[in-house]
């Protein structure tokens, strides 16, 4: 077989080195039989050592394949597709030891078609490590057995391995290194890790140490073993390992929350509060989503509540942060009161006054129930009285609220006995002094209150109608009004002073003027004019005129009179023998006595018997102390009356009475009403 050897330098390490499996051939190399396949060495005609210090034990690697080698089909023939376990099984030598190295055992597959390839065709090829301990010095050699194995075929072939064994430092430095170590993880890919690593050896006294993680690299979750190595100027190498643990203990970092304080509560249950979510940071998670509870948005009760936040890595770590809310009840109810009320007085305490009752709702207790003072009912005095009303909710706030309960007297004196209208007369041009009993007042407030009357009871009231204003004013100026009327009527008509009646004496035929000053005064007017008809100075005739005169005051009422004017002839007579001296004229009983006298109506001298009205003789009582009591007597015997022209004047011859001692009385008139007598006595 072929052999390659591998030039080594001096061992530095007992590093380890492949051996691979070769296909058999019919022949074997150097005189090998060839009876089959078999593994076959491909590093050349043997091992090598070289130059290797007493009782040090070095690896060296071997590679090996599988030979084709024999007949198809024959008991040392490897089948296709195989799998050849190739293995290191023994060493042999003088002053050697050699033993298969660690994993000194490997397998070939065998392709499907191997019975078919040629001779010495060499597949696979496995690297064996072959260990070897020089037991004496100088040039040592042996043998390694290198084995074939698959179903009931195993061959063996024999490697030469040799060494030159010299007597050297074999003491290995000491190796200082820490024990296992567990570190915190500061980042998702673990952390770095910086850790002591000495030696201590002869030459040099501290020889390096090398180690596969070197101090101060990264090292990842979980353990990892650090092998170390130092050698010293022998080629000694000392070799030792520690652990690392990387672990990721610590939790999540959760970013801090400040308390949230002064929230108001928004009902009974509290009030909603919205929060930011804080975020947590993981030193190998990264960011690590955060749950918190009561979480944010819920209702939160009143009082502190501690909102505790979770974050949780993937290896399990929890972190926890908390923060306090605090709900609170500062507000007052809101407090809803009557607006100001106005009322009347109903006595001179006021009023008693009946309010609607106040409202309060709280956000949190609801509905709340105010007081008030003074209370809904009271009384009030007359004015403004403020009403205080407050409400206060179980978190003790409480809400103020005001109004005016303005107590007034705007109710005015009730005025009772108001005199019914009075109509009186006039007794003078300023009326008429009425006298009136005077209406009384009373008021809720003041009592008894003055009413004053104007005009006053007793003044003077002027003629027509006159409205009395009665007033009365309480103390808080009410005034109340009642009213009547006088009426000043001037129904009495003016007082008339007329003349007498007349008798004037003809001054003509027409008659005569006449003159009269009648007079009219009124009681309220006073002088007033008087009418006559026919009018003074006017010409009466003859006879008698009745004058009618009014005088019509400036109330239209009149005073109507009147009084005659008697316009009258003169009757002068009677004439001799009759004696007209208011003397009583003696004639003789039964004689006839001659009457004579003439009417004139001025200078003019009447003589027609037709203005005579008539001849009278009446019989009276002689006793000049009895009263007179003239009878009209009829005298018999005598003559008619005539107007005698020539005399020129009228006669009447009286024919007197028998009878003596008789006493009469003789007159004539004319019918205008002038008369003449004349007084006889018988004898």
């Amino acid at each position: 077989m072929l052999i390659h050897r591998q030039r080594w330098a001096r061992w530095a390490s007992a590093a380890a080195a492949a051996l691979v499996l070769g296909a058999g051939s019919a022949t074997w190399a150097d005189n090998v039989v060839a009876d089959g396949d078999g593994a076959t060495p491909v590093t050349g005609s043997g091992l090598s050592f070289g130059t290797v210090c007493l009782g040090a034990a070095v690896t060296k690697p071997a590679l090996v394949g599988v030979q084709r080698n024999g007949s198809s089909g024959g008991p040392n023939v490897f089948a296709n597709g195989a799998t050849v376990t190739v293995s290191v099984t023994a060493v042999t030598g003088a002053g050697v030891s050699t033993t298969p190295g660690s994993g000194a055992i490997g397998t070939i597959t065998l392709p499907s078609n191997w019975s078919a390839q040629p001779n010495t065709t060499v597949t696979g090829a496995l690297s064996l490590p072959v260990r070897l301990v020089a037991t004496a010095t100088g040039t040592v050699s042996g043998s390694v057995s290198l084995a074939a194995a698959a179903g009931s075929v195993n061959r063996a072939t024999t490697l030469p391995v040799s060494a030159t064994v010299v007597a050297c430092d074999t003491t290995a430095p000491v190796l200082h290194l820490p024990g296992p170590l567990t570190v915190e993880a500061t980042a998702p890919g673990g952390t770095a890790v910086t850790y002591p690593a000495t030696a201590d050896d002869e030459n040099p006294a501290h020889p390096t140490v090398t180690c596969d993680h070197p101090s101060g690299a990264t090292f990842p979750l979980g353990d990892t073993t650090v092998r170390c190595s130092a050698t010293d100027a022998a080629g000694n190498t000392g070799t030792g390992q520690f652990t690392v643990t990387v672990v990721d203990t610590v939790g999540p970092v959760i970013q801090a929350v400040a308390d949230i304080t002064g929230v108001e509560a928004t009902g009974p249950d509290g009030a909603a509060v919205t929060y930011r979510t804080p975020t947590a940071a993981d030193a190998v998670a990264g960011t690590v989503p955060v749950s918190c509870s009561p979480a944010s948005g819920t209702d939160f009760p009143l009082g502190t509540t501690t909102v505790t936040c979770t974050a949780t890595d993937g290896h399990g770590n929890s972190s926890r942060q908390t923060f306090d809310v605090t709900v609170q009840d500062t507000q007052a109810p809101v407090l809803a009161v009557p607006a100001d009320i106005t009322a009347e007085a109903t006595s001179g305490e006021g009023a008693d006054v009946t309010y609607p009752a106040p409202s309060a709702q709280d956000a949190v207790d609801g509905a709340v129930t105010p007081a008030c003072a003074p209370a809904s009912g009271s009384s009030f005095p007359l004015g403004a009285t403020e009403v205080t009303c407050t409400a206060t909710d179980s978190a003790h706030n409480t809400a103020t609220a005001t109004f005016a309960v303005t107590v007034v007297d705007t109710t005015p004196p009730a005025i009772t006995g108001t005199p019914a209208d009075i109509t009186t007369e006039a007794t003078g041009p300023s009326g008429a002094a009425v006298s009136f009993a005077a209406p009384t007042a009373t008021d809720l407030v003041d009592g008894a209150v003055a009413v004053d009357c104007a005009p006053p009871s007793g003044g003077s009231f002027p003629v027509g109608t006159t409205t009395v204003t009665c007033s009365a004013r309480d103390a808080a100026g009410n005034t109340a009004g009642a009213s009547f009327q006088v009426t000043v009527r001037d129904t009495t008509p003016p007082s008339l002073t007329l003349p007498a009646d007349q008798i004037i004496t003809a001054t003509g035929p027409e008659g005569a003027v006449a003159t009269f000053h009648p007079e009219a005064t009124d009681l309220v007017d006073g002088t007033l004019p008087v009418t006559c008809s026919p009018a003074s100075g006017a010409a009466f005739a003859i006879g008698t005129t009745e004058v009618t005169c009014s005088a019509t005051d400036h109330a239209g009422n009149t005073a109507q009179g009147s009084f005659k004017v008697a316009v009258r002839r003169t009757i002068s007579g009677f004439h001799q023998p009759v004696d007209m001296n208011r003397v009583i004229n003696t004639v003789k009983g039964g004689s006839t006595v001659p009457l004579k006298f003439e009417v004139f109506a001025g200078p003019a001298e009447a003589t027609t018997t037709s203005i005579i009205a008539g001849i009278s003789v009446k019989q009276y009582n002689c006793d000049p102390n009895a009263p007179l009591d003239a009878v009209e007597v009829t005298a018999t015997g005598n003559t008619g009356l005539r107007y005698d022209s020539t005399g020129g004047q009228y006669v009447y011859n009286w024919q007197t009475a028998k009878t003596k001692g008789l006493c009469y009385q003789v007159g004539v008139s004319t019918v205008d009403g002038a008369t003449v007598i004349a007084q006889f006595k018988t004898t």
